[in-house]
C-alpha cells in the first residue's frame, strides 16, 4: 500500500497503518509515521484551538468520572454507588467537572492500601488529610471545639 503522505510503499498491515473504518480496506491511508507528522503541524499551527477542545473535553463530567474511576483502580459502576451528589461529611453539592477546585468531587482513600472510602469536597478531604488521616488528632479536635 502507498502511503499518500510519503508515497513509500509499505506493507498492508497495522504495523504501519492505523486501523481505520472509513476506508475499505480498513486502514488510514497515510502510514503511521506521516499521521504523527501531520498531527504535529496541525496542533503546532492551531494550538489555541487544540488547548480550548482539550480543557473542555477534560471538563465532561462523564470524562472527569472515567478518569477517576480509572485513577483509583475501581469501576465506573463502583464510583457511581459511591456518588451521592454531595459530600459524605458535610453534604455539600458536589458537581463533576466543575471548573473551580472547591466544588469538585475529590475520591477519599486510604493512602496505605489505596482502598476508596467515599466522595468528599476539597475542603472535607484536605481537612482529612492535614489530620493525616489520624482519628485520635481529629477527635481532640473535635473535643476542643466542644469545649469552647
Amino acid at each position: 500500500m502507498i502511503c499518500i503522505g510519503c508515497q513509500v510503499d509499505k506493507p498492508e498491515t497495522n504495523d504501519y497503518f492505523h486501523a481505520s473504518k472509513h476506508y475499505a480496506n480498513g486502514l488510514h491511508p497515510r502510514c503511521k509515521e506521516c499521521r504523527a507528522e501531520q498531527q504535529r503541524d496541525y496542533r503546532t499551527r492551531n494550538r489555541n484551538t487544540v488547548r480550548r477542545k482539550a480543557k473542555h473535553y477534560k471538563r465532561r463530567p462523564d470524562v472527569v468520572k472515567r478518569d477517576s474511576a480509572f485513577r483509583y483502580n475501581i469501576s465506573l459502576q463502583e464510583l457511581n454507588e459511591l456518588d451521592t451528589g454531595c459530600c459524605h461529611i458535610c453534604e455539600a453539592p458536589l458537581e463533576w467537572g466543575a471548573a473551580k477546585r472547591m466544588d469538585k468531587p475529590c475520591i477519599d482513600h486510604c493512602h496505605e492500601t489505596n482502598k476508596v472510602r467515599g466522595i468528599l469536597c476539597h475542603r472535607c478531604n484536605c481537612a482529612i488529610g492535614l489530620f493525616n488521616d489520624d482519628t485520635n488528632k481529629m477527635q481532640k479536635a473535635i473535643d476542643y471545639l466542644n469545649e469552647i
